[in-house]
């Protein structure tokens, strides 16, 4: 399933250089997948480094 990141979380990779002016992110499985807008490029980094520098904790409960 494929999660939109929000502006701020966007921004936050950019400052840290992890994606550039052209490329875009978004979550895909356990994946950050990074698309340069211009070129239609795709990477993918891993889901700890999305973690690390979105500080996201998306762990959840799951009850019966």
């Amino acid at each position: 399933m494929k999660h939109e990141l929000t502006t701020e979380q966007t921004r936050l990779l950019r400052d840290t250089s992890v994606i550039s002016p052209n490329e875009i992110a978004y979550v895909m499985g356990d994946l950050l997948v990074i698309e340069n807008v211009v070129t239609g490029q795709k990477r993918t980094q891993s889901h700890a480094l999305v973690e690390t520098v979105l500080g996201r904790n998306n762990r959840r409960l799951l009850k019966d």
